[in-house]
């Protein structure tokens, strides 16, 4: 079961939630939200991160209002992926639409793609 992941939408407010409940699926999601935050708050202007599904940038005075992430089924498996997701984004459109569109966004860049298929 190796490189199985699970996609999620994760709400700017059920953040502190995560880190409440406590156990480690959570805490890494938590975890990795933070290093994500931690880095675009690190990166220059030309190289600032856009959220899943248009060119709105991230920086200090504008945070992701949910992420889109995976996390690895199994403990130890994998790296997970995080990205932002705009206030006018994740208003507008359903969650279902946005998971959609990210798992669409990573199986295209994913290594492995078209090998053993």
């Amino acid at each position: 079961m190796q490189n199985v992941m699970e996609a999620v939408i994760v709400n700017a407010d059920d953040i502190l939630s995560l880190l409440v409940m406590g156990d480690e699926r959570t805490v890494v999601a938590a975890r990795s939200i933070a290093k994500w935050l931690v880095e675009m708050a690190r990166r220059p202007k030309r190289k600032r991160f856009l959220c899943l599904d248009c060119d709105a940038e991230f920086h200090a005075r504008r945070l992701p209002d949910a992420f889109a992430m995976n996390l690895p089924f199994v403990q130890d498996s994998g790296s997970v992926l995080v990205t932002g997701i705009c206030q006018r984004c994740a208003e507008e459109k359903e969650g279902g639409t946005l998971l959609q569109k990210y798992v669409e966004n990573v199986d295209r860049h994913r290594p492995e793609r078209g090998q053993n298929q």
